[in-house]
């Protein structure tokens, strides 16, 4: 897991926030999953898969965030892929996660049967170590993409591109549809969500401060607009927020405090934004002293006057070393 999922994937194992997202992101904001019949389960999934010859392989994978959905019983496997850079392959990545996750609990399954009921399967069962009567849970896979656009492929049948041209008469489109199963993923980006109103928890400002995230000044307004939830954050939002607007300079201000103190988003931000202003103005009086120092050397050539002549009246006048002179008659400045 890199560093920067370190800090969005604790924010979003809050079980209010991940039924919220999961909620947002399928249910129109309705309150179909609750925080309370969710269960984290650990992130790593795989299966024990023979050959012919009776070898056998583990397979693992390593999922970002896995909760089971459950009720009375278990209602679904509920898997979360943090994402800041497109992955082209995703959905032949997740194809492979829910599989595993699928065959993991058939052998779950069969693996909870005593000796007894073994011995009671037919062959087909024993072949399959999956009795007829058998169930497995369903697995849904949101990815959650914080980047800025994603320009990848969203299902199986989009990575085919030039699958139907290839054929004549269509038959390639023919055979993708009627033949070859898509499998398409489910991916939310907040930054191109239109109603963020369907979001219930923090996400709702934190996703609407994500669209800002390009904007000093639009992002300073934001965050001094719902003051009331920025001046005191925990210490994990504060790091999952400065993660996904992909600013250094805040996570270095906050990595130097307590980490157990609140932060105050705002201070930071109005502070981030005051640097950048400075930085501004201070770029315009070094551009402008610039362009005088230039104008200096263009008057001086147009009269005739030698370059080392030039390099000493700059150095007379600007009060600048040899070298900076030099670059500014060469042009090279």
């Amino acid at each position: 897991m890199g560093k920067k999922n370190d800090a969005i994937v604790p924010f979003f194992k809050d079980k209010f926030r991940f039924s919220d997202l999961f909620n947002g992101a399928f249910f129109n904001g309705e309150q179909i999953i609750k925080p309370k019949d969710l269960e984290l389960v650990p992130s790593d999934t795989g299966a024990l898969l023979k050959d012919k010859s009776k070898k056998q392989l583990k397979i693992n994978r390593f999922r970002d965030i896995t909760m089971k959905w459950q009720q009375k019983v278990t209602l679904a496997i509920l898997a979360c892929e943090i994402q800041e850079n497109v992955h082209y392959a995703m959905p032949v990545r997740n194809m492979i996660y829910d599989g595993l996750c699928y065959a993991e609990q058939i052998e779950n399954s069969w693996n909870t049967l005593s000796n007894d009921e073994k011995k009671d399967v037919d062959s087909a069962e024993f072949l399959s170590h999956f009795r007829k009567d058998d169930s497995i849970n369903p697995v849904i896979t949101l990815v959650f993409y914080y980047g800025d656009n994603w320009d990848g492929n969203v299902d199986i049948h989009s990575m085919f591109k030039d699958y139907d041209s290839s054929l004549s008469h269509g038959i390639g489109k023919l055979l993708l549809e009627k033949y070859v199963p898509n499998y398409r993923i489910n991916l939310i980006n907040p930054t191109k969500l239109e109603d963020l109103s369907v979001f219930k928890s923090d996400l709702h400002l934190i996703f609407s401060m994500l669209k800002y995230k390009n904007d000093k000044d639009k992002l300073f307004r934001f965050t001094k607009d719902n003051s009331d939830y920025f001046e005191s954050v925990s210490s994990q939002t504060a790091y999952a927020i400065t993660t996904l607007l992909d600013s250094q300079k805040l996570l270095n201000e906050f990595l130097d405090k307590d980490e157990k103190e609140e932060k105050n988003m705002c201070k930071a931000l109005e502070d981030l934004y005051n640097d950048g202003v400075a930085e501004g103005e201070r770029k315009g009086r070094l551009e402008g002293r610039l362009e005088g120092r230039l104008g200096t050397v263009s008057v001086l050539k147009s009269i005739g006057w030698k370059n080392d002549a030039i390099i000493d009246k700059l150095i007379e006048v600007y009060n600048i070393s040899t070298d900076e002179a030099k670059e500014l008659v060469a042009g090279t400045i």
